[in-house]
């Protein structure tokens, strides 16, 4: 059983081995960064950002739906880039190729897809691998979790025009299931490619929601004087 190890493909040639190990590096410190920095304050978009003269707002102001576009369309466009530049045509095997579909998959739907219908209120391994089973079924159990949590606040925005407490699925335990789908799709990310790369990127997705819920579920309960307060802000019946 051989691990999905990146490195394997760039054993001959050390700039390119120098260069993962870089942006590996760098997505654990930027993960610890967010985590430090979101958790003292949230970041100032959606509900905490709202106003486009809000002092808080992280520079000049542009629309939403492009701002999001940009955002998360860009990681699919860059992680094509690198993989094909940094692995090279002959570098593919099965579970790198699968994977790389699946990350593929989700930032053309929250770059592509997502902004425009989303209502704003402002080396190789057998496919039997347990590992690539694993990652696989986390990650569509978390892409089922995220998209099913974003439809409902879509259609709850579309019926109100302010918001309202959400109901039904995960949202009857939790504050943000959407960001609890997207920590389980990226967990199986890194379960399945075994890799730090994947870790690294898990990491900071958690320091971004981690402390995003925290802030959210805060909001809620000063808002709402009925909100459920058995509800939790991120994972069922503990945080």
């Amino acid at each position: 059983m051989i691990p999905v190890w990146p490195w394997v493909a760039f054993l001959n040639n050390p700039v390119r081995f120098w260069i993962y190990y870089g942006f590996v590096i760098g997505g654990f410190v930027f993960a610890l960064i967010t985590l430090i920095t979101q958790l003292i304050k949230p970041a100032p978009y959606g509900r905490f950002g709202n106003n486009d003269n809000n002092p808080n707002n992280w520079g000049p102001v542009i629309p939403q739906r492009l701002g999001h576009t940009i955002s998360d369309a860009l990681p699919c466009v860059v992680e094509f880039l690198l993989v094909y530049f940094l692995y090279g045509r002959n570098q593919y095997h099965y579970t790198n190729l699968v994977f790389m579909i699946l990350w593929q998959l989700h930032y053309i739907h929250r770059g592509l897809i997502h902004p425009w219908i989303m209502r704003y209120s402002s080396k190789t391994t057998p496919l039997g691998d347990p590992r690539f089973i694993i990652g696989i079924l986390l990650f569509i159990i978390g892409f089922i979790i995220n998209r099913y949590a974003d439809l409902k606040l879509r259609n709850l925005r579309r019926e109100n025009q302010g918001y309202v407490i959400p109901s039904g699925g995960l949202f009857n335990y939790i504050s943000c299931p959407n960001y609890f789908g997207e920590m389980i799709e990226w967990m199986g990310w890194a379960v399945g490619t075994f890799s730090l790369g994947g870790l690294a990127w898990f990491c900071f997705c958690c320091a971004t929601f981690i402390p995003r819920a925290r802030h959210n579920h805060r909001w809620y309960k000063e808002r709402f004087a009925d909100y459920p307060s058995q509800r939790k802000a991120l994972i069922p019946f503990i945080y």
